[in-house]
């Protein structure tokens, strides 16, 4: 059986991308912790790290605390969406 594709070979290049990454797990679970542990992990610098706030600005709480990788949590750019907004994918979307 023959084919008739040909492979390419080329040498691999990083590209710089934007991650995006999912979370999903029930209140309490540790959802912000994680997803600023892997923001700090990637850029190292508090001042470059963003998040959408959904739970009346429990976010808030987390600066300061001890994260799991060791590092305490800094100060980071926050936007607080609530539900007078409303929580369409638009509204997110005007966040980015």
């Amino acid at each position: 059986m023959s084919s008739t594709f040909t492979p390419q070979v080329r040498k691999a290049q990083r590209y710089k991308v934007k991650a995006s990454i999912m979370i999903d797990g029930l209140t309490g679970n540790g959802k912000s912790g994680l997803a600023l542990c892997l923001a700090y992990g990637l850029v190292k610098d508090w001042n470059k790290i963003g998040a959408v706030d959904t739970e009346n600005r429990s976010l808030d709480l987390m600066v300061g605390q001890k994260l799991s990788i060791g590092e305490t949590c800094q100060e980071f750019l926050k936007i607080d969406l609530t539900k007078q907004e409303g929580y369409s994918p638009v509204n997110y979307a005007a966040c980015a």
